[in-house]
């Protein structure tokens, strides 16, 4: 007679679900800053509209700076408001996420390779390898054209 403890089963992430989530991440990452990204250009061409510019400023300063330009028009930022208030909720979740990514690379041994690997190419001015086919090098695929040439 079964005391359920047969029926208990420990359940793991498999590779291919671990990769997964760690894309999806990424991509739900660069979804929300090309979003953080289009408010900032709808709120500069908001701006040009009335004839004020915001200039280069960076992540840190654009919400100061938007405010200060439309300290003397109210509608303007009655209307403007919102989409800084969006804005600063989208840049709280990238940092989340970015720090999460930062965890899961962090103990992930294949990613740091990766990391390692590719800071290395650039720091020596390489251009990263390639994947390619086992033996498909460009000496290889010369000999193949020549070999299948007739005259």
């Amino acid at each position: 007679m079964p005391t359920g403890a047969e029926n208990v089963r420990c359940w793991r992430q498999t590779g291919s679900e671990w990769r997964t989530v760690k894309v999806t991440q990424l991509t739900h990452r660069k979804l929300l800053q090309s979003k953080a990204i289009a408010i900032e250009n709808d709120l500069r061409g908001t701006l040009r509209n009335f004839a004020l510019k915001v200039g280069i400023v960076g992540k840190v300063k654009f919400e100061a700076r938007i405010q200060e330009l439309v300290e003397t028009f109210t509608d303007l930022a009655a209307l403007v408001e919102p989409l800084l208030m969006v804005r600063r909720a989208l840049r709280e979740r990238i940092v989340i996420l970015h720090r999460r990514l930062l965890a899961i690379v962090r103990d992930d041994e294949m990613c740091r390779h990766m990391a390692h690997e590719r800071a290395i190419h650039f720091t020596s001015g390489r251009p990263p390898p390639r994947p390619s086919a086992p033996g498909a090098c460009c000496r290889d695929a010369g000999m193949a054209r020549a070999q299948t040439r007739r005259r």
